[in-house]
């Protein structure tokens, strides 16, 4: 994908049957794309402290809660134009299709399971890119204006394109998240050690 998009290799030989079929119909769905900004590291040396020693390019926010540190970060995968518009896009492979929405009663009951997964997984991955999309205003000053998520199945591509509202929506989900992780998850986890630690050492202590 990363080759794709920057014009090394614009027609690659997949000898891999799986992997092959993964790409089918990702190249016609990416072509849309304009200028390209990031794959999955800047283009053309741009913004520099981005870039690990391990090489991986990454995105960060401290976070919003006044007086704490509630940060996390992240490795966008693509950051380009369409139409003039800034995209934030991820490339996804899954052995079923996404759903935008939740099944409804009009869902056949065989099909319930398959659609109820893929919506978990949009719904995640949205998440993750509202968390992209505010460490890359925070870190390289970019807002993006379109999130994409690019589906590769066996059997086809997905492209899922949200903005305006819903892209604003999933920043608060994802803030809503990283909240109850600091606050619920992170105590809980540390208390949890911190009772193991106790319990070994009573062990120590008894022999």
């Amino acid at each position: 994908m990363e080759e794709y998009l920057l014009g090394i290799n614009k027609e690659p030989v997949i000898e891999d049957e799986e992997i092959a079929q993964f790409w089918s119909g990702l190249p016609e769905n990416l072509d849309k794309l304009g200028r390209v900004i990031w794959a999955e590291n800047p283009v053309a040396g741009a913004f520099p402290w981005c870039t690990g020693e391990d090489d991986i390019s990454r995105v960060w926010h401290p976070g919003v809660v006044e007086g704490e540190t509630y940060g996390w970060s992240g490795a966008p995968d693509i950051v380009a134009e369409y139409k003039n518009k800034i995209v934030l896009g991820d490339l996804k492979t899954s052995n079923g299709p996404y759903y935008a929405k939740w099944p409804g009663p009009e869902c056949p009951k065989n099909e319930y399971g398959m659609r109820r997964a893929g919506f978990l997984k949009y719904q995640k991955c949205m998440m993750q890119l509202g968390a992209y999309a505010l460490g890359l205003e925070h870190t390289v000053n970019i807002v993006p204006e379109i999130f994409m998520i690019f589906v590769a199945t066996r059997e086809r591509a997905q492209v899922f394109a949200v903005q305006g509202g819903t892209i604003e929506k999933y920043k608060e989900k994802w803030l809503e998240a990283v909240n109850k992780y600091y606050l619920e998850i992170l105590p809980a986890q540390q208390a949890a050690e911190m009772d193991l630690e106790l319990i070994d050492g009573d062990a120590q202590d008894s022999q």
